[in-house]
């Protein structure tokens, strides 16, 4: 077709009917048979076949979403009759009509008069009438569809209107425009303190956008904060707020991953839990840790106000992400005793300063600072100008007790018989 791609939908509620109209390659004779004769031929069966054929995958391939009611087929959900008239783009193309009740048999006919591309009609069953309306169908594309790349309308109107920055450059992107798709993504007003754009190839396809925020809506009086990545696959959305895509500690992150890698129409749980998204978890999680020691190494004054903000989530990430603890420990930051209370030092820097003799990491939990400096069990180190870090935050205690150790130092506190 030498018409630009895009998919335009009228809705007419007096006939209940929903119509697709898109410019694309369409169809021949052989590939409507191939790609609609047989129910859900739209790639779940094909994939259970793949998965089956190997002995690990077995048990996976049975929890796929059920045949039918996948890709096309699902239009039946909502509709009790389909016609789709379509040509091929290849030269000397005929037009066919395809009308099935969804029931097991279909009808194939030659059309004349028909566009390159692909035409669908559904008939819209009576307790589906919701679909009717054009708001209810504009928003379930804005959330399914919005980053799709080529235009989208519903009765006219273009409906995915914000661009996918994930699939840019990194450099092309303008302050302005990762201002406003944070605030779009993570549904806030605020200013995002920190962003990444990461991309890879190998060992999965990844295209990603994320965002550290500037507040913590914890802190604020919220709720516990939920996950705030959603997943795609070729732009399409098939998670949001994706609960396993990175471990629990990372909430606060917000944006995008896209993966080329998953399957459109992989169960819930296989999203949940598969290999793939195994895979993901261990490499964005690994990214975003090296994402915020860059940023902390740039400007350690800026990471001083996002370890305030976030610092408890760090913590948080020290007792349960096992897998990462000791990268998780090099983002911590605490008060110690030879610098201004306002001054925040990492574990790395405390372990740089300390006197060839010392053997140890000596941290005092306390309620503040000046009950800290009061204390008879810090006076002995405050006498030998032994530097302690002052800890004042309750899961801090348990933080300690869960790292043990960094860089090969113990940790200490000072009020323990090892001191």
């Amino acid at each position: 077709s030498e018409k630009p791609l895009g998919i335009d939908i009228s809705i007419d509620a007096d006939s209940k009917t929903i119509t697709f109209q898109d410019t694309g390659i369409g169809m021949n004779a052989e590939e409507l048979k191939e790609n609609l004769g047989t129910i859900a031929r739209s790639g779940s069966k094909a994939y259970i076949e793949k998965m089956q054929s190997s002995d690990e995958t077995k048990d996976a391939a049975n929890t796929i979403v059920g045949q039918f009611g996948v890709g096309f087929y699902s239009a039946f959900m909502v509709g009790d009759k389909i016609t789709v008239y379509t040509r091929s783009a290849k030269p000397d193309s005929e037009g066919y009509c395809w009308d099935s009740d969804g029931l097991g048999s279909y009808t194939l006919s030659k059309a004349d008069n028909v566009p390159v591309g692909t035409k669908i009609t559904i008939s819209v069953k009576d307790d589906a009438k919701e679909f009717l309306d054009k708001d209810k169908l504009s928003e379930i594309i804005k959330k399914y569809s919005n980053f799709v790349g080529f235009p989208i309308s519903v009765n006219g109107e273009k409906v995915n209107t914000v661009e996918a920055l994930w699939t840019k450059s990194k450099n092309s992107i303008t302050e302005e425009e990762h201002k406003n798709f944070y605030r779009f993504i993570s549904h806030s007003w605020d200013d995002p303190m920190y962003n990444l754009v990461y991309q890879a190839d190998g060992p999965l396809s990844i295209r990603s956008i994320l965002y550290a925020p500037s507040k913590n809506p914890e802190e604020m009086g919220f709720e516990r904060t939920k996950p705030g990545v959603n997943l795609y696959s070729r732009k399409v959305l098939i998670m949001p707020n994706a609960e396993k895509l990175l471990p629990e500690w990372l909430r606060f992150i917000k944006g995008v991953v896209d993966s080329e890698d998953l399957p459109l129409n992989l169960s819930r749980e296989l999203l949940q839990n598969g290999p793939i998204i195994m895979r993901l978890k261990s490499i964005m999680a690994s990214r975003i840790i090296k994402w915020l020691q860059d940023e902390a190494n740039k400007d350690p004054v800026k990471y001083g106000k996002f370890f305030k903000e976030f610092g408890v989530y760090v913590k948080e990430g020290v007792c349960q992400d096992t897998d990462n603890q000791k990268s998780i420990a090099k983002l911590l930051r605490f008060e110690v005793s030879n610098k201004e209370s306002k001054e925040l030092v990492s574990l790395d820097e405390y372990v740089e300063a300390m006197p060839e003799k010392q053997e140890h990491i000596y941290f005092f939990c306390t309620p503040n600072r000046k009950v800290g400096i009061d204390s008879p069990y810090y006076e002995p180190f405050k006498k030998h100008n032994i530097n302690v870090m002052f800890l004042h935050h309750p899961l801090d205690e348990f933080v300690m007790g869960r790292l043990s150790e960094f860089n090969g130092k113990r940790l200490i506190s000072v009020d323990s018989k090892e001191a």
